[in-house]
């Protein structure tokens, strides 16, 4: 059995991103509907249009996983093109 091949970064980084930001989605998710219930945010939001309460479950989830997705992916890209100083603070 040959061994699992290595990650390059950018695949690490990629899996760290989706990974963070899934969590955080999960959290934002269950907090936000803890308070909102899907049905009422879509009678006020989009009155023509009917909403299940799965539906606004899903939608909402995915909606946080982007918004996470996005400062995860920002925060990966500052952290690695971060410019490195030396001890004395100096580049």
């Amino acid at each position: 059995m040959d061994p699992a091949p290595e990650w390059t970064t950018r695949q690490q980084d990629v899996a760290t991103v989706l990974w963070a930001s899934f969590l955080a989605a999960c959290v934002a998710s269950v907090l936000f509907f803890a308070m909102v219930d899907p049905l009422e945010l879509a009678a006020i939001s989009t009155p023509m249009l009917e909403v299940s309460r799965m539906a606004g479950y899903a939608i909402g989830f995915f909606f946080f996983w982007a918004i996470a997705t996005l400062a995860s992916a920002v925060t990966s890209f500052m952290v690695r093109t971060a410019v490195r100083r030396n001890r004395s603070g100096r580049h």
